[in-house]
């Protein structure tokens, strides 16, 4: 790949996209051409329309926000690209929620939260990647960040036809994907 990417003309190569900061710093080192643009966060999309899963429970989901370090994954992972984002919806956007409405890293509260929502000794759930798309070491590092406040999230990397299943059919625990 690295030299498809180097050689100009009828051997060039297009890369679409990536989901890695890696490949894109990689790339800039070969003096490839890069067009950046903005996109919307890696999100965790909870099965929370089970009301016998604690995902339906709002303190929970509270929690889990709470816990995740989203600073320290972009400092690991995010190559001086990446930034790390509170909301959904961007800061550019007119449906941005105030900053006080922030749910940032606080292993404290998460732990609050939980035992507030009936989890008082943690609960285990599962995240599920979205192949291709979700930068699988970060996932790895919201694991053991999850882990810190008590929920043990099982890791599942499905392939792409796996993926799609989940997303058509249902799952149980949290899809993690680019949105």
């Amino acid at each position: 790949q690295n030299a498809a990417i180097q050689v100009s003309g009828d051997q060039s190569v297009d890369v679409l996209n990536t989901n890695s900061a890696e490949q894109i710093v990689t790339m800039q080192d070969l003096d490839a051409y890069i067009d950046e643009m903005a996109i919307g966060p890696v999100s965790l999309v909870p099965s929370s329309n089970n009301p016998d899963s604690p995902l339906a429970k709002l303190e929970v989901r509270q929690a889990i926000s709470y816990a995740i370090d989203r600073e320290k994954l972009v400092a690991a992972r995010g190559f001086g690209i990446l930034t790390p984002a509170y909301q959904f919806i961007p800061d550019t956007w007119g449906a941005h929620l105030p900053d006080s409405y922030n749910l940032s890293y606080n292993q404290e509260k998460a732990k609050e939260l939980l035992a507030q929502a009936g989890y008082p000794d943690g609960l285990t759930t599962k995240l599920i990647a979205m192949p291709g798309m979700v930068d699988k070491d970060m996932v790895v590092a919201v694991q053991s960040m999850l882990q810190a406040v008590g929920i043990n999230a099982e890791l599942e990397f499905p392939d792409s036809g796996g993926y799609s299943n989940y997303r058509f059919n249902g799952w149980e625990g949290m899809l993690v994907q680019h949105t």
